[in-house]
């Protein structure tokens, strides 16, 4: 083969050994893959993405759960374009052996709150058994926070979380923590985007009253009802999750009439 000049840029391929649900992330993560276009590539700078390859494969790796891969790189410079392969051996998954889901604050006061703790338990994306996945993880405490400020607990956050991995044991334990804050009640409600309708008109729909729980199903049912009279386009309705006025919180109802 003819040598490369010194002036040339180096070209190569990288063919992805593994199974479909690393090789996604891979192709996303690893430098090397994602430089291979590069068109001012160099042998140092291929031969630093090569080194970086591994470590970056084995956190690739570790998001979906294999805390235990192997990695291994082989450049076959006689092909052209050079031919980088990057392989990677999961081993066993890590699974999540136990939970720890606290809520803390005013939720844990009162019947209402018991129910949407409940609720937020039922509903945890990544229980025991599960492959623990960086993704999952990060849902399943979005989702949870979200749950609780659904049901009446707007100002709801997250303020501990923990995963703790063996990964000689292919373990995951998990911990999170939630604040609940007040519940909140239907104050006022503001009409925005009104243009030819009355907000009295918005109001005979209303399913909720001041004073009411602050819980989605209602106003999502309050939605509904005004989308479904065909007066509008698109609504939207909001609680504003300010804790200091969580006994009379603002309902912002957002309109495009149709």
């Amino acid at each position: 083969a003819a040598l490369r000049r010194a002036d040339d840029a180096m070209r190569y391929r990288v063919v992805i050994v593994a199974p479909p649900v690393i090789a996604a992330p891979l192709v996303s993560s690893v430098d090397l893959v994602r430089w291979q276009d590069f068109a001012d590539m160099t042998e140092d700078l291929f031969d630093r993405l090569a080194r970086d390859a591994i470590p970056q494969a084995r956190e690739a790796a570790a998001t979906q759960g294999y805390f235990s891969a192997e990695v291994e790189i082989t450049v076959d410079r006689t092909t052209q374009p050079v031919t980088a392969r990057l392989t990677v051996t999961p081993g066993a998954p890590t699974r999540v052996t136990a939970v720890a889901l606290d809520v803390m604050g005013q939720a844990r006061e009162s019947p209402q709150g018991a129910a949407a703790i409940a609720k937020v338990s039922d509903t945890w994306l990544l229980p025991q058994g599960d492959v623990f996945r960086q993704q999952a993880w990060t849902s399943a405490k979005n989702l949870a926070v979200a749950t609780l400020a659904a049901n009446a607990y707007a100002a709801a956050r997250l303020t501990a979380s923990e995963a703790r991995i063996d990964p000689d044991a292919h373990s995951g334990e998990l911990a999170v923590t939630i604040e609940s804050g007040p519940p909140f009640f239907v104050g006022d409600i503001e009409v925005l985007g009104l243009k030819r309708y009355t907000e009295e008109l918005v109001r005979n729909f209303s399913t909720v009253r001041a004073g009411d729980l602050a819980a989605e199903q209602p106003l999502d049912d309050f939605v509904r009802r005004l989308l479904a009279s065909g007066y509008f386009a698109s609504v939207q309705a909001a609680i504003d999750p300010d804790p200091e006025q969580a006994a009379h919180a603002k309902l912002t109802v957002s309109v495009i009439e149709a």
